[in-house]
């Protein structure tokens, strides 16, 4: 993310448009891959291929997102003595998100209940 913003001009927010989008684009065919529809209609190696390659591919668009999102914070963040407070309050949302989802699949933990997890 910052090599595009550095050598296309491009802004940290309008790099994080486009990374989240990237990302959401290719979620679509994980979410095909993961669907009932996909278990019932395509062999059991073309859904799993639709939900790994999917959600591998768009980790490229979230890694991309973080980095302009933490440069944005990092730029418009004022006074800059607040800085430490705002990525701190940050980086716990970001824990208690994670450890819900963590959390989420142990109390889900049958094959058949991915597709909640997917979803």
């Amino acid at each position: 993310a910052p090599w595009l913003v550095k050598h296309l001009g491009w802004s940290s927010a309008y790099s994080a448009f486009l990374f989240i989008w990237f990302q959401l684009a290719f979620l679509v065919p994980s979410a095909v891959g993961a669907s009932d529809w996909a278990r019932r209609s395509l062999p059991p190696l073309v859904a799993s291929l639709l939900l790994v390659g999917g959600v591998g591919v768009s980790r490229l668009g979230l890694w991309g997102f973080d980095l302009s999102v933490s440069q944005l914070l990092q730029e418009r963040i004022d006074p800059p003595t607040a800085r430490g407070s705002v990525l701190g309050v940050q980086k716990s949302l970001e824990a208690m998100w994670g450890t819900l989802a963590a959390f989420t699949s142990v109390m889900l933990p049958a094959p058949w209940q991915f597709q909640y997890l997917a979803f």
